[in-house]
């Protein structure tokens, strides 16, 4: 005899709802989508590709049947027929993948934006970009990629722009992650 588990709606089927249209929408804003709306859609068109690669880590870390099974799921399959144990494997990987804990989460520099705020600090203290391009020991067209946002610096300007510009605390850098 067979037997079915019938699934409240839960956060893994709302998801499963999300990723759907993430897909959708990707396709669209490559495709039908001009160079300004594409600006203007930019924020949704990230966060689309954010479920997308969380769909390819479930995917990477699920066995052969439980990936058959999730990718059914993924197409529209109702969660009855799903073997439960099969559930519970999606389950706990979708978990670890989508539910991780934010604040653990390692982050990008954002480039643009500490590009920006380099650029903020040095002026307000008054420091031409030659000067601390001097300072820095790198030259001033290499400060300004830096400054535009264009160029990542390695670690060894970086800790002398910290010491240069008196930023003390290295979780400032943090409110210019992605």
């Amino acid at each position: 005899m067979h037997k079915h588990y019938y699934f409240r709606d839960n956060e893994l089927n709302k998801w499963l709802h999300i990723y759907r249209q993430a897909k959708y929408f990707i396709k669209w804003y490559r495709n039908y989508t001009t160079s300004i709306s594409r600006i203007e859609l930019q924020d949704e068109a990230n966060e689309a590709n954010r479920i997308i690669y969380q769909h390819k880590v479930i995917l990477c870390s699920l066995d052969e049947e439980s990936r058959i099974a999730f990718e059914n799921l993924c197409k529209g399959t109702p969660f009855c027929k799903v073997n439960y144990q099969i559930f519970r494997k999606i389950n706990e990987v979708w978990n670890e993948v989508v539910n991780e804990n934010e604040k653990n989460k390692i982050k990008n520099l954002d480039i643009a934006k500490f590009g920006l705020k380099i650029k903020e600090i040095r002026t307000k203290l008054g420091i031409t970009r030659a000067e601390a391009a001097f300072h820095l020991g790198i030259d001033e067209s290499t400060l300004k990629t830096y400054e535009n946002g264009t160029r990542v610096m390695n670690i060894n300007t970086l800790y002398k722009i910290i010491q240069l510009y008196f930023l003390d605390d290295l979780k400032k850098l943090s409110k210019f992650s992605k």
